[in-house]
Parts: C-alpha cells; sequence; structure tokens
C-alpha cells in the first residue's frame, strides 16, 4: 500500500531523483521492519504480563515459553516478514492501485492460513506428518513452526532446516523483489496483470 500510494501521488518520482529502487526498496523494508519488531515487543511483553498477572490473580502456574523459543522466534518473525514484504513490494511496483495490488495478497496469505485450520491437530499431534510439512514449507514456516514451537519439544534438525529454507527463500524474493523495483516499473502507468508480474523480474 505505501508503495502505490507514493506512486499515485507522485512522491516516487521526487524520490527516485536521489536514490535508486534498490535503495528505495530496501529503506522502505527496513523502514517497515522496525515498526514490525516495535509491535511484537509490545505485544509478547504486554500478553506475558497480562498472562502472568492473571495466574498470580487465580493462584495458578504462571505462563512461560519453552527454552529458545524466544530466540527462535524473533529469527522466524524477521525472515519471514522480510520474505512477504519483498514480495509485496515487488506486487505494489507494477500495480497502478490497491485493488490490483490486493490480487496478489490472497495467494500470499494462503499458506499461512492451514496452521489456524488445523490448530487443534498442532496442539494435539505437533510431530504429525502434515504438521512438520508445513512447519518446513517456507511460505507457512514463520507460523507454522514458532506454533509448534510453543507447544512441543521440536528437533534442531528441523529448526535449522525450516530456518535455512526460510532464508534462502527471502534472500531469493529480496533480489527478484528488487528487479521489480526499476523506474520502468514504479513510474508505468500500465494496469497489473499476471503476465507483467511473471515478467517483470527480468
Amino acid at each position: 500500500r505505501s508503495v502505490i500510494e507514493e506512486k499515485t501521488n507522485r512522491v516516487i518520482e521526487v524520490l527516485l531523483s536521489s536514490v535508486t529502487p534498490r535503495e528505495l526498496m530496501v529503506g522502505k523494508i527496513l523502514a517497515m521492519s522496525a515498526l514490525v519488531v516495535l509491535q511484537a515487543v509490545v505485544w509478547v511483553g504486554g500478553g506475558l504480563l497480562i498472562l502472568n498477572r492473571g495466574a498470580a490473580l487465580l493462584e495458578v502456574a504462571e505462563f512461560s515459553f519453552p527454552p529458545g523459543f524466544v530466540f527462535w522466534a524473533i529469527g522466524f518473525l524477521v525472515l519471514g516478514y522480510l520474505l512477504f514484504a519483498s514480495a509485496m513490494a515487488a506486487a505494489g511496483a507494477i500495480a497502478t492501485n490497491a485493488r490490483e495490488g490486493g490480487q496478489i495478497t490472497w495467494l500470499l496469505v494462503i499458506p499461512l492460513m492451514p496452521t489456524l485450520m488445523f490448530g487443534a491437530l498442532f496442539a494435539e499431534n505437533p510431530d504429525s506428518p502434515l504438521v512438520v510439512a508445513l512447519s518446513l514449507f517456507p511460505f507457512s514456516a514463520p507460523s507454522a513452526m514458532v506454533t509448534r514451537l510453543a507447544v512441543a519439544q521440536v528437533p534442531l534438525w528441523q529448526i535449522l532446516v525450516s530456518l535455512a529454507g526460510l532464508a534462502a527463500t527471502t534472500y531469493l524474493f529480496v533480489v527478484l523483489s528488487a528487479r521489480f523495483f526499476r523506474a520502468g516499473n514504479l513510474l508505468s502507468g500500465e494496469s497489473f496483470s499476471w503476465r507483467r508480474l511473471a515478467t517483470g523480474w527480468r
């Protein structure tokens, strides 16, 4: 939305007179990443405070994450955000308005849905083949693996394989989105199309 708004208001033309498209993309993603980290700290910190305060009032055991959870969760959060942010930025670079950019959003949201759809399975059988597959697939790993880590002990090799696959996919999409972020795409008035999405990185 940020990229499309700047294109619509012609702000992008002013920015491109001072920086390269790649510098603009990296700057936007890093700035938004800082906001995401700040939000995560507030949400997680506030959530833990509320849970522990509620536990004290109800005289039950305080809530705590498994050892190492926060460390791994931050890694998946950062890489997952960079993956989806770079893909969204690429879509914004070739879309002329928010409605057109929204055509690709649902494709990126679909891999995150199974974690919600099979939430009970994650809690009851976190080592089932479906759950393991979802936690290893790069596009669903940010939500699926973190959910598994919160409810069960996950083998270290699975965490490392999932993190490595996510890191490689994130790097690939950052490189591809940098190719989308060119003056020809950013300043083009052409309507969004799947053909442009498939060929815009060349």
